[in-house]
């Protein structure tokens, strides 16, 4: 089918386009050529570019202007008809009102001897449909294609112009890489942004219009459609051309309109392991069954396309394309299997020395860490986390010394891109840690020099080990802490100069005081460990950011921003900093601001829902609807994704249920909210989320039993819950005055 027209109801519409021009200008036609050489008006025949049931396509020649144009006419069948020509016009007038280089220009509507007929950019190309590979683009083309798709969808929507129809087969890609939309044929003209009526669409009853493949499901209920349509088919577009098969498939017209209805597409990155999580979470966002999920206009698409843009572009020459891994536990292979601290530290580390370098994306901790002993295949943790390379390794230790194996893995196909053995002293371990990630800067050709050798963080081997087995203790959180704090105090007993142990000691306490009881020798020992882990090493951002967060529990706002714009300057890829920053700029009523640093977050590292999740709740004190409830959607997708990978992640569930509560779904958000509990029903901070649902759900004595657990568990924000407005409705109630003056006593 030529570009130049459309047709409804087209199940397996193959988008062939055999009047495309060749450089050399010939043209493919192998059909009725009954009006070559005829004129029509002033304009001469050439060529036919193809027919379809709506119209008929040829080369013309304007000899009063010296060009070719292309010239579109109805079918002799239904010329006649008077609805077929009130849609040609309809086309006109809907180009006629559009100005932009991606969407094919409009010369005239006119009429020769009784024939209506446009005139319009005669485009040499070929249709986005023939440039349908197996295995899809790569990011880079799709996103170069993509960009300019969406700006021209802005555009048109605009204007008060909905396509209807937007599929490949509509796409002409010119030659130099161009994409141009065409066929507005189905178009419905309403309101333009200014609120200007256009007239409304001409449909016949019973009639879908559209084509099957790229319709949306509120087409096909028979609900009006707007500008969200185009999105679906947007999305729909996206897909196919990104993974080289369509979202939704069937063998009939029915077995299609059912899929499209009631199926989720397969996951992106399983079929194009290329394209990166970010990528496909926002394709999948606008082929949302409920529309109101999908984004709220074609600008934020262009928006989030252009963004993702920018992030993977080309960072040193062609050369060095933007790459992606995810980093693994490494496996222990040590007789008495008891150095996971240190297997779990080299990947640490490793994940670590890669955040610093230009164009590598690198999986976060808490995503990469969920396959710790999976036994899954490197392909299928690709596919997970959207990365192209999985890192893995393994460690054997015997007396003082160390065999560290690593490997390189293409997530696409799994076969082996580079491995390493490393025989060393213990001591080796940091030299080890620098030599592998220098050997994935050369092996994945990304900008040399970007890793440099990195300051031995301790002369101590026992302490470096004590280290590593607080870190590990440290995530686990809860009664993990206390372990994590004991484990970092006799790190720093052994070597008192170790600064990365001081760090580690004054989170660990900063954690215990905010969470877990707001105890003054915790506070005080946060202080005087972030003190000395600066005073050490003023050039480590995770020295700077631990201080910021023991100014911030002390309200020391002004220090704790300071501290934290520190770190930020250090290392812009540390997530921390960001994420606290935009907290302390919410405690103080700083909006705007903690919406970018809480964006700036969510851009390091891309996994996270917290920072999203919480934007969201930013937005809506800030008065902006549409940005909270994108915010909001866009969270529960990513803590979707991660609670895939670990379904107990409690703080993805009770966050992920206040957005839910937040978008009216009451039911998701009761239905989250017990997950949340059966996850980890005695964390202080599980209990104080729940508890804040139940509060505004009208489940008040729920709310305050839950609040009373709170409480009994030293929560440490006493002032958070005096403010919390989630506890309105319960805060004349005689418990929660009491709950409240048991915390300040």
């Amino acid at each position: 089918m030529n570009p130049y027209l459309y047709e409804e109801n087209s199940l397996r519409d193959k988008g062939s386009y055999s009047g495309t021009r060749t450089k050399a200008g010939t043209m493919s036609l192998d059909r009725d050529h009954a009006m070559i050489g005829k004129t029509l008006g002033p304009y001469r025949i050439l060529h036919e570019l193809g027919k379809g049931g709506m119209g008929e396509v040829y080369v013309a020649e304007d000899p009063r202007l010296g060009r070719q144009v292309a010239l579109k006419v109805l079918p002799a069948e239904i010329a006649g008809d008077p609805q077929h020509r009130a849609r040609l016009e309809r086309e006109a007038r809907a180009v006629a009102q559009l100005n932009h280089p991606n969407i094919v220009t409009l010369y005239s509507f006119e009429e020769s001897d009784g024939v209506p007929f446009l005139t319009m950019e005669l485009i040499d190309g070929r249709p986005l449909s023939d440039l349908v590979v197996e295995g899809g683009l790569s990011p880079e083309r799709l996103l170069d294609l993509a960009v300019p798709l969406a700006d021209a969808l802005r555009a048109a929507h605009e204007a008060g112009v909905t396509h209807r129809d937007l599929k490949p087969a509509n796409i002409v890609v010119t030659e130099d890489g161009r994409p141009k939309i065409l066929d507005f044929g189905l178009a419905r003209l309403g309101e333009d942004s200014a609120g200007r009526t256009r007239d409304e669409t001409i449909t016949r009853e019973g009639t879908i219009l559209g084509t099957m493949p790229y319709i949306s499901p509120e087409q096909l209920k028979g609900v009006p459609p707007d500008a969200r349509a185009d999105l679906f088919a947007f999305g729909a577009v996206l897909y196919e051309i990104g993974t080289g098969k369509r979202p939704f498939q069937g063998e009939t017209v029915v077995d299609l309109a059912s899929s499209i209805l009631r199926d989720d597409p397969p996951p992106i990155p399983r079929l194009n392991p290329r394209i990166g999580e970010p990528l496909a979470r926002l394709v999948l966002r606008c082929l949302e069954k409920d529309r109101d999920l999908r984004p709220r206009s074609a600008v934020e698409v262009r928006d989030a396309l252009d963004r993702l843009r920018r992030d993977s572009a080309v960072v040193a020459g062609a050369a060095f394309p933007r790459r992606s891994i995810a980093v693994l536990p490494f496996t222990d292979m040590s007789p008495a299997k008891d150095q996971q601290h240190v297997c779990d530290g080299m990947a640490e580390e490793t994940i670590n020395a890669l955040g610093h370098i230009e164009g590598l994306r690198v999986a976060a901790r808490m995503s990469s860490f969920q396959f710790s002993s999976s036994g899954q295949d490197a392909r299928e943790i690709g596919q997970k986390l959207g990365v192209d390379t999985i890192l893995e390794g393994s460690v054997r230790r015997s007396g003082d010394r160390l065999r560290i194996t690593a490997q390189l893995v293409d997530a696409g196909n799994g076969y082996h891109i580079w491995s390493e053995r490393f025989d060393r002293d213990a001591m080796d371990i940091f030299e080890v840690q620098d030599e592998i990630a220098a050997q994935i800067v050369r092996v994945l050709r990304l900008r040399i020099g970007e890793v440099a050798t990195r300051k031995t963080p301790t002369a101590d081997l026992e302490a470096y080990d004590y280290y590593l087995r607080g870190k590990k203790a440290f995530h686990q959180m809860g009664a993990g802490l206390e372990q994590a704090r004991r484990m970092f105090e006799r790190a720093i007993e052994l070597d008192p100069a170790y600064p990365r142990a001081h760090a580690g000691l004054a989170e660990a306490h900063a954690y215990l005081y905010q969470w877990y009881g707001a105890r003054e020798e915790n506070l005080r020992g946060a202080d005087e460990a972030s003190r000395r882990a600066v005073d050490l090493d003023p050039g480590s951002a995770e020295s700077r950011s631990a201080r910021g967060m023991v100014f911030a529990l002390r309200r020391d706002w002004a220090a704790a921003e300071s501290e934290f714009e520190a770190a930020t300057g250090i290392n812009p890829h540390l997530f921390e900093p960001s994420y606290h920053h935009a907290r302390v700029c919410f405690a103080q009523g700083k909006l705007e601001k903690a919406a970018a640093l809480f964006e700036r977050a969510a851009r390091t590292r891309p996994e996270d829902y917290q920072s999203v999740l919480l934007m969201g709740q930013v937005y809506g004190q800030l008065g902006r609807p549409e940005d909270r409830r994108s915010a909001y959607v866009r969270g529960i997708g990513i803590a979707r994704a991660q609670l895939d990978l670990n379904p107990g992640e409690a703080r993805a569930w009770y966050l992920g249920a206040s957005a839910h509560w937040e978008l009216g779904d009451q039911e998701k958000a009761i239905e989250w909210t017990g997950r949340a509990l059966e996850a980890d029903p005695d964390d202080p901070s599980t209990l104080y989320s729940v508890g804040c649902l139940y509060s505004k759900s009208g489940r008040l004595e729920e709310a305050l039993d839950i609040l009373e657990r709170v409480v009994a568990r030293r929560f440490g924000q006493r002032d958070w819950i005096e403010h919390d407005a989630d506890w309105d409705p319960v805060r004349e109630h005689p418990r929660f005055k009491a709950l409240v003056a048991k915390l300040a006593s």
